[in-house]
C-alpha cells in the first residue's frame, strides 16, 4: 500500500471511499461551521452534516480496512 500520508482521508479515498463535499477538511468544516452561527443559512447546516457523517462513515471503511488486514495475517 502507498499512500503520501496515512490521515483519514488519504486512507479512506484509498480504500474507495468518497465524500460528498468536493474539497473536505476539518479546517473548511470550521468555517462552514463559523458561516452557519453567524448566517443560519440551513444549506450551511446540511453541508456540515454531511461532512460529520461522511467522516463516521468513513473511519468504519478504514477500521474493516485495517481488520481485513489483519485477517489475511
Amino acid at each position: 500500500m502507498a499512500t503520501n500520508d496515512q490521515s483519514i482521508k488519504t486512507l479512506a479515498k484509498f480504500l474507495g471511499f468518497s465524500w460528498r463535499d468536493a474539497n473536505p477538511s476539518g479546517a473548511a468544516s470550521i468555517e462552514w461551521f463559523d458561516r452557519w452561527v453567524r448566517d443560519r443559512d440551513p444549506a450551511m447546516k446540511v453541508r456540515i452534516l454531511d461532512y460529520n457523517e461522511d467522516d463516521c462513515k468513513a473511519t468504519r471503511v478504514l477500521l474493516d480496512g485495517i481488520r481485513a488486514m489483519s485477517e489475511g495475517v
